[in-house]
């Protein structure tokens, strides 16, 4: 197994003999060695690059796993993550004017350059896609205020009438309403 070194290309595109059409590809990269820290294991980076005369269009599905405490009752679980990623490179030639350094959407790319590193655009891309919410399922249950029970695991014996003191001068609210529509 080759150890990677952090900065050492893990998802490079060979572009200078590929012929125009398209070209599946597929990487595997340590996620540390694309700088993704918090993720588990490895990611992946499976898509085409479509090449058409001077531009290059990459589609690929990113995919990979976090572990984070779930926001309801604190289990660790592992997260799913994945991403599409969607690149569109212009081809420069010598002398030709660049119209297209106004689209950020459209990258430069000059005409000596042998390859395309996808590890900073699949990074960005996997980060951006981590779910701003964990629960570790759908339905989880969540962890009892009063004593702090899984319920998910156990029923707790805490009485379900208590009042948070705050909300106290609510309390008779709803009925004096009912009383008065009588």
């Amino acid at each position: 197994m080759k150890h990677h070194k952090r900065g050492e290309a893990q998802m490079e595109l060979f572009i200078t003999a590929l012929a125009d059409g398209d070209h599946s590809f597929a990487f595997t990269a340590p996620a540390a060695a694309i700088g993704l820290d918090e993720f588990l294991g490895e990611v992946t980076a499976n898509g085409t690059v479509r090449r058409l005369a001077h531009e290059i269009i990459v589609a690929a599905q990113l995919a990979g796993g976090i572990a984070r405490e779930c926001d309801r009752c604190l289990a660790e679980t592992e997260i799913p993550v994945e991403a599409d990623l969607s690149l569109y490179y212009h081809i420069t030639v010598p002398g030709e004017r660049t119209s297209q350094v106004d689209d950020q959407e459209i990258r430069e790319l000059p005409g000596n350059h042998d390859s395309i590193i996808l590890d900073e655009e699949a990074r960005q891309a996997l980060l951006l896609a981590i779910p701003l919410k964990t629960l570790c399922r759908d339905d989880c249950k969540g962890i009892c205020p009063g004593c702090g029970a899984d319920l998910n695991n156990e029923q707790c014996s805490c009485s379900t009438t208590e009042i948070d003191p705050r909300w106290q001068g609510l309390a008779g609210l709803f009925q004096k309403g009912e009383e008065e529509g009588n």
